[in-house]
């Protein structure tokens, strides 16, 4: 209008601007202060652990590299961590006054902080595994708590190999089928489970079929272990005894295990490469599984990585996420 090109030339031909109020700052909401928290964590981790790798015995300087890697993985997967202003466009702070003579001289300088050891970084590792299993259990983003359950399960696996590397021990949590099917969990994936654990339990009774004592024990008492849990999840799904329960009396074997010169050893690698692929499942379902019903879920994928690494394998880094390996 007539009247604001009239105030707009009078306010440039005074060398004045008209105001305009600065950008809003951002605000990072639930989901990503969770990213965010879980990143730090990981930098923290990643930065400790390394620290207290230095001097110690070459195993456990090994471990501890170990937890700084996975670490250094786990942040960079998660984005690294929050910055409010990432392009560099943040206001200028303003100059911070000076301080202040103390009355009574120069303080005494600081005490420097203990150097960081193996049981730091072990009680870090409890602190941040714990929390990322929290969060993978309670986020509503479902892509997020399939990364955070990787991440919690692998913290929590290091810090298994790293107590035992200090002369300690850990109780690991046991996987206990719930009594109803997650919620938000499709009869699919259900059944999904459902006929992976029966199928591995033939395999494991095939396995035992092949080996002599003591291995015919322990592949034995493994085939009745998920032929267990495959009961469990049809009941809790409530497919067991339906005319959608989709176990079978038998299941297509994998070829390196019907082969007449099959030795036990190589019947056995076959079973726990399987038994891996078991945890690919359960972590796929941690997407789907509505907040607060993951646990069992965590605990399941933990459980089947764990039998891997018991036999010298490492922890992996993202567990159950072939994608991220």
């Amino acid at each position: 209008s007539l009247l604001l090109a009239a105030a707009v030339a009078a306010t440039g031909g005074c060398g004045l601007r008209l105001e305009t109020p600065p950008p809003p700052t951002p605000t990072p909401d639930a989901v990503e202060l969770v990213r965010d928290a879980t990143a730090r964590d990981a930098v923290a981790l990643a930065e400790l652990a390394t620290a207290a790798a230095e001097g110690e015995p070459v195993e456990l300087a090994a471990v501890l590299v170990g937890v700084a890697e996975a670490s250094q993985a786990h942040a960079t997967a998660l984005g690294g961590v929050y910055e409010m202003f990432p392009d560099g466009a943040s206001p200028a702070p303003s100059p911070a006054p000076s301080p202040s003579p103390s009355p009574a001289g120069p303080s005494a300088p600081a005490t420097p902080p203990p150097t960081p050891d193996a049981a730091a970084v072990l009680a870090r590792l409890d602190e941040a595994a714990a929390a990322a299993a929290r969060d993978a259990d309670a986020v509503a983003d479902g892509d997020l708590a399939r990364l955070l359950a990787a991440v919690a399960v692998s913290r929590g696996l290091l810090a298994e190999q790293l107590a035992a590397a200090t002369g300690g021990s850990r109780q690991p949590r046991e996987l206990t089928v719930p009594e109803q099917l997650p919620a938000g969990l499709a009869p699919d994936a259900a059944a999904a489970v459902v006929q992976s654990e029966d199928a591995l339990g033939m395999v494991w009774e095939v396995v035992a079929a092949r080996s002599a004592e003591p291995a015919r024990t322990a592949a034995a008492e493994r085939a009745v272990l998920h032929r267990e849990r495959a009961q469990a999840w049809a009941e809790a799904a409530g497919l067991a005894g339906t005319a959608d329960d989709p176990r079978a009396s038998a299941y297509g074997l994998p070829a390196e295990l019907t082969g007449a010169t099959v030795t036990p050893e190589a019947a056995v690698a076959v079973a726990e490469g399987l038994e891996a692929d078991l945890a690919v499942v359960y972590a796929t379902l941690v997407a789907d599984a509505a907040p607060g019903e993951r646990g069992p879920l965590l605990d399941a994928v933990a459980e089947q990585v764990r039998r891997a690494v018991a036999a010298g394998a490492p922890v992996p880094a993202f567990p159950g996420l072939p994608e991220r390996a």
